[in-house]
């Protein structure tokens, strides 16, 4: 578990997989808690581009879904479900993508991450106004989410809105100062 809050998701998939190894009563405990790892590493890899691991399938978001019933799992479900949601726009299949995030975002209103997400369908999907509706929903829910500012800035910037685009990463500099191409992107603005 420890590995996991420290956001090390690899080494957390090889701790579960041990364990699982290792205790035969306790192994449906740590298969969710491996998969997990793998889903978090999933997101995280998709945020940056990334190839997602061909070690993970749609079946393993269904079971973590499956398993993860009750109020008690109401964000860890909204969570898989934005994240297979990217995982299944990364296939180009942008409807049930969408529709996906959609059920993450009724089951928890107030995830900045899951409206990022949106955001980033809608706009593979070509549908820019929903895309900044998106990004400015997550901007509302955090002011200091570098994804929703970066990803609005390069929306208006497609848009030609230069003001608007530089505002936005300029933002997003303020949040994160270490960003390369932030600073490239505003540099290159002014």
């Amino acid at each position: 578990d420890e590995f996991s809050k420290e956001e090390n998701y690899s080494m957390a998939q090889q701790a579960y997989t041990r364990a699982f190894e290792l205790s035969e009563e306790k192994r449906l405990d740590i298969e969710i808690k491996r998969l997990r790892s793998k889903v978090n590493q999933i997101y995280v890899d998709l945020a940056f581009g990334v190839n997602v691991q061909d070690s993970l399938a749609e079946i393993d978001f269904q079971y973590l879904l499956h398993m993860l019933k009750g109020d008690e799992h109401t964000a860890e479900r909204a969570e898989i479900l934005t994240t297979y949601g990217l995982f299944v726009s990364h296939e180009k299949r942008s409807s049930e993508a969408e529709r996906i995030i959609r059920q993450a975002i009724e089951l928890n209103p107030k995830d900045p991450f899951a409206y990022v997400s949106l955001g980033m369908i809608m706009h593979d999907a070509g549908r820019m106004d929903e895309s900044q509706r998106g990004y400015e929903k997550a901007i509302s829910l955090d002011p200091n989410n570098f994804d929703a500012h970066y990803n609005l800035a390069h929306l208006f910037l497609e848009q030609h809105k230069v003001p608007e685009a530089e505002s936005e990463f300029q933002k997003a500099l303020e949040i994160d100062s270490t960003d390369l191409d932030t600073r490239h992107q505003l540099d290159s603005l002014q």
